[in-house]
């Protein structure tokens, strides 16, 4: 990860039109889900655009105080923008040590794509409730028209322009490649559909159309989950098809048994130091380690490369499923309890905290860790006596409303 500095400079370009609509659809929409942070600083890009067009290269600096934000807030909101396929980011660095940056503003989808989307629904469900999204949904339905007893009497093109195609005002070749059009960006190239269900087809005979979309959508969070590969994830959707239907609690069975395991950091390669904008510092590497690895790698990782007990794999695809949380905060939220508690991952207490994420919408790595070690400044929480394996669970209410109090949360 590339962290910014004041003195980068940076460009912004237009990679499709932006409309005023498009604008209503990024506060209605895009907000609840990104903040406003993130909303005002594609807007101010977008405005920035426009500047560019007498001088070329702005800083980052100045970005900065037009909004009145911080570095690392302003990285975190380009870093959502990024992530829902509202701006691309290039980079490059020259001899001397100057930075540069591109960035490509693409517009929104329209309502009806977004709505229709299970990514970007979802997400916007987890935000703010279905109740609420059935609402907004209602603003962008088309009012009904009773058209019975009605005629339509509307003029033709020919009959009000009429146009002579032998004319040489129709035969003009205007050049248009470098016009805007209107362009969005596919935000679930984690997990490629099209290439698994292709090899499904080549390799294992099973037909495309024999994957609902459902069904699909939950390979996809599986494969996400527990790191598995599309090529790898047809074989085992292949061992996992039993009476024509694909038995889901075998698939992630398959997956835990199939994963394979190495030590993506080890204490020797890490620095001391509390440099977040150093990418060879502990915190950025460990932010890092955290926002790359699958929950099931990285609980693998802070045990040892030891097997993972089914309990513990349990509560990993419950918070996955469950409570819709990526990997990159469930890591956080699987280290802090780990710490705070023997090595241990008491359930309910897990699942209280997962809960208490959710409603703070906590969404991304920095965000969960920011949270979680909030009561480091506070009284400490009481330890577990890990007694044998049951004990796991021996996590008291008054434990829970503790450390619940200490988040602040209740």
């Amino acid at each position: 990860m590339i962290y910014l500095k004041k003195e980068d400079y940076f460009e912004v370009y237009l990679g499709s039109m932006i409309s005023n609509i498009d604008k209503d659809v990024l506060f209605t929409l895009y907000q609840p889900i990104l903040g406003h942070d993130a909303v005002a600083l594609y807007l101010t890009l977008y405005s920035e655009f426009k500047k560019q067009e007498i001088t070329s290269f702005s800083s980052h600096e100045e970005l900065m105080e037009l909004m009145d934000i911080n570095i690392l807030k302003l990285q975190e909101s380009r870093k959502l923008l990024e992530g829902i396929g509202l701006l691309q980011t290039y980079y490059k660095s020259d001899k001397n040590g100057n930075s540069f940056y591109k960035y490509i503003l693409l517009s929104p989808k329209s309502p009806t794509d977004f709505l229709n989307d299970i990514l970007y629904r979802g997400l916007l469900v987890r935000a703010i409730g279905a109740k609420k999204v059935n609402q907004i949904s209602n603003l962008y339905k088309s009012k009904e028209i009773d058209l019975e007893g009605y005629s339509d009497i509307s003029d033709s093109f020919k009959n009000v322009f009429n146009p002579s195609f032998d004319s040489s005002s129709f035969n003009t070749s205007i050049p248009t490649d470098n016009t805007f059009t209107k362009n969005t960006k596919d935000i679930s190239k984690e997990f490629d559909k099209g290439a698994f269900l292709s090899s499904l087809e080549d390799n294992h005979g099973i037909k495309k159309t024999f994957i609902k979309e459902d069904d699909l959508n939950e390979i996809s969070r599986i494969s996400l989950l527990y790191g598995i590969s599309e090529i790898d994830m047809c074989d085992i959707i292949h061992q996992a098809i039993k009476d024509d239907k694909i038995d889901f609690e075998l698939v992630k069975n398959l997956s835990l048994n199939s994963q394979k395991y190495s030590t993506i950091i080890t204490n020797d390669n890490l620095i001391k130091s509390n440099d977040l904008y150093n990418p060879t510092s502990l915190k950025a590497k460990k932010i890092k380690l955290m926002s790359e690895t699958s929950a099931l790698d990285y609980l693998k990782l802070k045990q040892n490369n030891n097997a993972i007990s089914p309990s513990d794999v349990k509560i990993i695809d419950d918070l996955s499923q469950q409570y819709n949380l990526p990997s990159q905060v469930i890591n956080p939220l699987i280290d802090y309890v780990l710490e705070n508690y023997d090595n241990t991952l008491p359930r309910n207490l897990v699942l209280k905290i997962a809960a208490s994420l959710v409603r703070n919408n906590i969404q991304t790595t920095i965000d969960a860790m920011n949270y979680l070690y909030k009561v480091k400044n506070s009284k400490k929480t009481s330890k577990i006596d890990k007694k044998d394996e049951n004990d796991k669970e021996n996590v008291t209410v008054e434990d829970i409303k503790n450390l619940l109090k200490e988040l602040g949360d209740e």
